[in-house]
């Protein structure tokens, strides 16, 4: 006994003295800090570019970690492998960056030679270094000591309480960014959408209980068959009993009525007050929705009253809207990086099957939407054959694809007779293969309408057999004024479910300018009421995109996708992106669409994926920045030297490519021929 106590306390002292060591070590790197962490912490946070940390070794592996705090508390970071950045990676860094390099010698070799190069670009060095002299220190720009006096490994061998030592100063320099950002958890929640904290901090009760109408409710004095009635129109399972200015008396529930039934028959002749249960759980407005979720589910209840303070009925919720709302958030765990501004995505352990969630058949797709160019022959006729060619090999990565588009399709470029050509000889050739988006917008509400009816009409004549939604971009030809009734209308003459569009720079291309280029909140929540209004392809700011996901809430099937790739590359969205990047590498971005949907099945790990998944996402971004310079035109003339269109040839009201737009793209195409 006395033997197995002696090694237990050898065991634990050991522990302690490591412990003990490293808390050491923490406590003479708080004693240095100085005027250096002030000022690495002003550079930081007036930088324009990102924070780049790097570092070999176990070195390496705290720079990953502190990248990881720094993003999710907002400062946009990644980590550059220094051996990866002399093959090819450099290229991620731009003179706004800061570059903060780990070593504890400050001689790692690997360091050392990457510094020459990062003097040429010209970004901020900040290192990290338990020398101050070394090599690394006299060539940074700012130096924090994290230096150690000895290291816990009884050998003095492995990193322990250095690494530990550099943990804990990014987490200092974290946690600062925080305060003088005034970083608060509604922001922390927009960089954890999903994930247990993501799901505790998500939602407040305000933005997903029923109210007004939809609360049932019943005075004290009334009968019970009042009650019942209340608790059948809402189908809720439950009535609030109330008294005068709302205040909340009790709770009726189908197991009260039960109940009440096995001691007495005569229900109807029964007051609410004889059934209800007094002093029911209760939540404020304020109160989180995974907090109401906890509390139903600890005590095996369906509806909670929201009341305010003063016990006044503000709502009421169902459990079952919580256990759906919750799923969803499960759904899309999606953990992510950030690099040169856009998102790559990491492979998530629990992640739903892909062939669930491409096509939902009550629903629009999610993923990968691409809005297909238009192959033209002379005249401004369909090419045919092209067409068919264009979309095997766009449809290899798409989960749908976009017809017409307004920039990318030439939509309004095009006459009329050519829009419906293109539209009828695509769904011959697609056949169901894949879900289809037509855009029918058109100069007028008339012309709008004529050219969805003739679409929808031939393809009841063929018997199509697959999934088709008009995508319509309604501002562009008809006010916020009426437009509800419009589409209450239009809807009642089609059988096709609608994608709504929503793009202020579109509108600004009107001949005629209009007052509001944006369909206005209070007219999309009255829109999406309408059941054939299915979703929205939103290119605009982020303010708006989270008041329309809020005035569509009630919605659960409404889904957004982002029509803005760069935007999507940066901050992916729940369902999907329309992206004319997938004309040419409709692949590649499946990739990227699916591993930021945290539902692309891929075999590779981490880090080498990681890699791939940069360099992927590096290219992407490269071509968008280059065809966004002159849409459909610039785009047709890359898929033409890539030989996957035998002209660039666009429609007589396109603006062509200019003689130094067809120089770059000829230049990029060969820079990445390989792909």
């Amino acid at each position: 006994m006395t033997k197995g106590k002696s090694k237990i306390d050898v065991i634990l002292k050991q522990a302690k003295d490591v412990l003990r060591i490293e808390a050491d070590g923490i406590i003479g790197v708080m004693d240095r800090l100085d005027k250096q962490f002030v000022d690495m912490v002003s550079l930081i946070h007036n930088c324009k570019g990102r924070v780049i940390m790097t570092g070999i070794g176990k070195s390496g592996i705290v720079a990953r970690k502190i990248v990881a705090t720094l993003n999710s508390t907002g400062t946009r970071s990644l980590f550059l492998h220094p051996v990866e950045a002399m093959h090819g990676d450099l290229g991620i860094v731009s003179l706004d960056d800061i570059v903060i390099a780990l070593s504890n010698s400050g001689e790692t070799d690997e360091l050392s030679a990457l510094i020459p190069s990062l003097k040429r670009i010209g970004c901020s060095i900040i290192s990290f270094t338990g020398r101050a002299d070394s090599t690394l220190g006299q060539q940074s720009d700012i130096v924090i000591d994290t230096g150690v006096a000895r290291e816990a490994c009884p050998l003095g061998l492995a990193p322990t309480a250095s690494t530990t030592a550099l943990l804990a100063v990014g987490d200092a320099l974290a946690v600062t960014l925080i305060q003088k950002r005034d970083f608060k958890a509604c922001d922390f929640k927009q960089f954890h959408p999903s994930g247990s904290l993501g799901q505790r901090l998500s939602l407040k009760i305000s933005e997903i209980m029923f109210t007004g109408q939809n609360v049932p409710k019943v005075f004290e004095g009334q009968s019970m068959q009042h009650a019942i009635e209340e608790i059948n129109r809402l189908q809720l399972g439950a009535a609030l009993v109330v008294k005068d200015e709302d205040i909340l008396s009790g709770i009726i529930t189908d197991g009260d009525i039960r109940r009440y039934l096995l001691v007495s028959k005569n229900i109807y002749e029964a007051r609410v007050e004889d059934v209800m249960i007094r002093h029911p759980k209760t939540l404020s407005p304020n109160s989180l929705a995974s907090q109401a979720l906890s509390i139903m589910e600890k005590n095996q209840i369906t509806v909670l009253p929201i009341v305010n303070p003063v016990q006044k009925v503000r709502g009421i919720l169902h459990l079952h809207d919580m256990k759906r709302i919750k799923s969803q958030f499960c759904r899309l765990s999606t953990p992510y990086k950030r690099s040169e501004g856009y998102c790559i995505c990491m492979i998530s352990l629990e992640r739903a099957p892909l062939d669930s969630m491409v096509t939902d058949a009550k629903g629009p797709p999610r993923g990968l939407i691409c809005p297909l160019v238009t192959p033209l022959k002379t005249g401004d006729l369909i090419d045919s054959s092209v067409l068919e060619r264009l979309i095997k090999h766009v449809g290899q990565g798409a989960d749908a694809i976009l017809l017409g588009d307004m920039y990318w399709g030439e939509g309004l470029a095009l006459s009329f007779s050519t829009r419906l050509e293109l539209f009828c000889a695509a769904l011959e050739i697609i056949q169901g293969k894949w879900p289809i988006f037509i855009n029918i917008t058109s100069r007028n509400s008339k012309e709008t309408r004529m050219l969805a009816a003739h679409t929808e009409a031939f393809a009841a004549r063929m018997d199509y057999p697959g999934s088709i939604f008009w995508l319509d971009y309604p501002i562009y030809y008809h006010s916020n004024r009426g437009l509800p009734q419009w589409y209450e209308s239009v809807c009642h003459d089609t059988n096709i479910a609608f994608i709504l569009g929503n793009h202020a720079k579109l509108i600004e291309h009107r001949k005629h300018p209009v007052k509001h280029k944006n369909i206005q909140t209070s007219i999309l929540k009255k829109i999406s009421q309408i059941e054939k209004i299915q979703g929205l392809v939103f290119s605009g700011s982020l303010k708006r995109s989270i008041n329309y996901r809020k005035a569509t809430y009630n919605r659960q099937d409404f889904t957004f996708y982002d029509g803005n790739e760069l935007a999507f590359l940066k901050q992916p969205s729940s369902n999907g992106v329309v992206a004319a990047g997938a004309n040419l590498f409709s692949q590649a971005w499946r990739t990227i669409t699916w591993s930021c949907l945290n539902a692309y099945d891929v075999q590779q790990q981490y880090p080498d994926h990681t890699f791939q998944m940069l360099e992927t996402a590096a290219m992407l971004r490269e071509f968008c920045e280059l065809y966004l310079r002159n849409p459909a035109a610039m785009l047709k003339r890359m898929l033409h030297v890539a030989g996957i269109l035998p002209n660039a040839r666009t429609a007589a009201d396109t603006q062509p490519s200019t003689p130094e737009q067809n120089r770059l793209v000829e230049a990029i195409c060969t820079r990445y021929d390989s792909y």
